[in-house]
């Protein structure tokens, strides 16, 4: 017994890892369990060039989706300076967003009351949310140059997808990216620099950025797309999956797994970090791993499994989220990036791999790890 684990099944992750790289379901991934803050399971597995060169512990991965957890928290630490209420206006900070308007269910335009802070943390805004949302973002996506001040006119200028709070959706990018120019105009800092000296380095995140140095970019792993066995090289933005003059904080962010097994730990240590540095009072990481609106819009997510503030929570034991316990929450990425944190069970899980088509939170691949870790606990 490893700290309330069993370490044979623990091996199952292995397992099942090393068979998702033979049968060329993925080229690789790598991924670290902790319980009670000891690392009870860790592994690297495959290929970052796939049949050239092995993936290592220090590869570095487009987190894609998973960078939103950590804009939540760049909001939560302003919010805990008084900078703004989560339930201030949007358009209080960013005039543009003013008089926006909203398609309502007969297909017409009506006027929309103002977005929140709390719904764009939650997904409840309808800013660029569904397939009315994917096709506007696909004419106004960030080009070389671009950064959070110069789209903010352009998100401003949507027609959300629906009327503010009255359900959830996802907001794959523009949603967090505004709550990134709050933090930008709030701490007159660039996004990148805020994360940089407020998040990575007290909790000693070295590789983890949106502007990757030279010798970090040898260490970001291909992405490939996986059909029936082959794997094709992807064509993206490099270093991560837009502009990177854009410093994106929905799906920007590049990191490697150890970092973000410092990151998921904060949040597990009620908002400090193992080396001692505090980054979030525990009140801040309570209200963001609840659900946002205990139930009062429709979810997405499935039975039982609603949005916290930049992240999923698990509402329901046996929902469709099951095995995960009721009070996990996390997120995971477009790429296939995933974790999870268990504040009943004090567990961090954090699964690494990077394939375009790979899926994120409904993912196969996240079904089984989860699992994989689940089966393993022995001591509640």
């Amino acid at each position: 017994m490893l700290f309330g684990m069993d370490e044979k099944r623990l091996e199952q992750i292995r397992r099942h890892a090393e068979k998702r790289v033979s049968d060329k379901l993925q080229p690789g991934c790598s991924w670290c369990v902790t319980r009670h803050g000891h690392v009870v399971s860790k592994g690297v597995v495959g290929w970052s060039v796939y049949g050239e060169i092995p993936l290592t512990e220090d590869a570095i991965f487009r987190l894609a989706s998973m960078s939103k957890p950590i804009t939540a928290c760049a909001v939560m630490m302003q919010a805990e300076k008084g900078l703004f209420r989560l339930t201030d206006c949007v358009e209080k900070y960013l005039p543009e967003f003013h008089g926006m308007q909203y398609y309502a269910e007969d297909g017409s335009v009506q006027p929309a009351s103002a977005i929140t802070i709390r719904q764009l943390l939650s997904h409840s805004s309808g800013l660029l949310q569904d397939e009315s949302g994917m096709t506007q973002f696909a004419e106004i996506r960030p080009k070389d140059g671009d950064t959070l001040k110069t789209m903010m006119p352009r998100y401003a200028k949507t027609i959300l997808a629906f009327a503010p709070e009255t359900r959830s959706s996802y907001s794959g990018v523009a949603g967090l990216d505004v709550l990134s120019r709050l933090v930008e105009i709030t701490s007159d800092m660039s996004y990148g620099e805020f994360l940089r000296k407020n998040i990575f380095e007290p909790l000693e995140m070295s590789d983890t950025t949106f502007h990757p140095t030279q010798e970090q970019r040898v260490r970001i792993v291909p992405l490939y797309t996986v059909e029936n066995g082959t794997f094709t090289p992807k064509e993206c933005a490099m270093p991560a999956m837009l502009a990177e003059s854009y410093e994106s904080g929905s799906a920007n962010l590049v990191g490697t797994l150890m970092d973000y097994i410092q990151f998921a730990e904060m949040l597990r240590r009620n908002g400090i970090g193992v080396n001692g540095n505090r980054i979030l009072c525990p009140r801040s990481v309570e209200r963001m791993r609840m659900p946002a609106y205990a139930h009062t819009i429709p979810s997405l997510l499935g039975e039982g499994v609603e949005w916290g503030l930049g992240m999923r929570v698990i509402t329901m034991a046996n929902g469709d989220a099951a095995p995960l316990s009721k009070g996990a929450y996390g997120w995971s990425g477009a790429f296939n990036t995933h974790f999870f944190i268990d504040p009943t069970l004090d567990l961090t899980a954090v699964y690494m791999c990077n394939i375009a088509n790979g899926g994120g939170a409904g993912a196969p691949t996240t079904f089984e790890f989860e699992n994989d870790v689940m089966q393993a606990v022995m001591e509640y």
